[in-house]
């Protein structure tokens, strides 16, 4: 295993796109497995026997719409075509992750070394502190602009990709970032601070990727189910991917990664 690990950061250093997009590739992979199996589970539990003889005291279950049966039936397998999707995604995005976090390391600079040995040798738990602290107000910069600026645009960035990667427009693009850009921005405020400022802290530049793609597995599941909502149709028309998301909304209502 080290000898892997060995192999994967010589590889990260010297070809650090590649390298750390195939790594992206894999890790969404897992995180939208993951999503696929929640989305399965509540759309069988929502149809299951029980819940369908519940339903029968006050609908005829021949009301219930012919597309919602159809799409139900399909979303009980897995999906390759959004598995894919997500990974190819995971792929483009990698080289610009990469590139944000040099960027960080070139304008929000740790303080040298020489800077850090010129100070005398702590004596107290306060001096400590203090001995720690240019080091701490930096990792402290380096959360707030990645969370107020990079953020929101991974978000938006992903959305609109994936909505034309699904087939849609920029309609469909504008109404998934209404239903779920604010949704999905603030339960990650409850998440990455603490992942990056540890990542910014402790973490070798060219592990800061993979580690917190590893960290937010879960986090790729609950970006994986966002886009799988269906969002409010336009206006005008319905949107061109109505009818492909449109069984995903029965698993939303109970999902466990709903933000409140």
């Amino acid at each position: 295993m080290s000898t892997i690990f060995g192999l994967w950061a010589k590889y990260a250093q010297s070809r650090p796109f590649i390298t750390i997009a195939l790594t992206e590739a894999f890790i969404s992979l897992i995180g939208d497995g993951i999503a696929q199996n929640i989305s399965i589970y509540e759309i069988d539990k929502h149809f299951s026997p029980s819940t369908s003889g519940d339903n029968d005291n006050n609908n005829d279950k021949s009301q219930e719409p012919t597309t919602i049966k159809e799409l139900n039936s399909e979303q009980k397998s897995y999906d390759i075509s959004r598995a894919a999707r997500f990974s190819l995604y995971a792929v483009l995005d990698a080289p610009l992750d990469v590139k944000w976090h040099h960027f960080l390391d070139k304008h929000l600079p740790f303080p040298s070394a020489s800077s850090a040995q010129s100070i005398k040798p702590p004596i107290s738990f306060q001096s400590r502190i203090m001995k720690h602290m240019p080091r701490l107000k930096v990792v402290g910069k380096r959360v707030a602009v990645d969370q107020l600026f990079y953020e929101p645009f991974a978000y938006t960035l992903f959305f609109v990709t994936m909505t034309h990667m699904e087939g849609g427009n920029w309609e469909d693009s504008k109404a998934k970032l209404r239903s779920t850009f604010w949704p999905t921005y603030l339960t990650g405020l409850m998440v990455w601070p603490v992942v990056q400022a540890v990542n910014f802290a402790f973490v070798p530049l060219y592990l800061r990727v993979p580690f917190a793609s590893t960290v937010g597995i879960f986090w790729d599941t609950f970006l994986s189910w966002m886009n799988s909502r269906t969002p409010p149709q336009p206006d005008s028309k319905s949107s061109s991917i109505s009818d492909k998301n449109g069984a995903k909304d029965i698993s939303s209502t109970n999902s466990p990664f709903v933000a409140t």
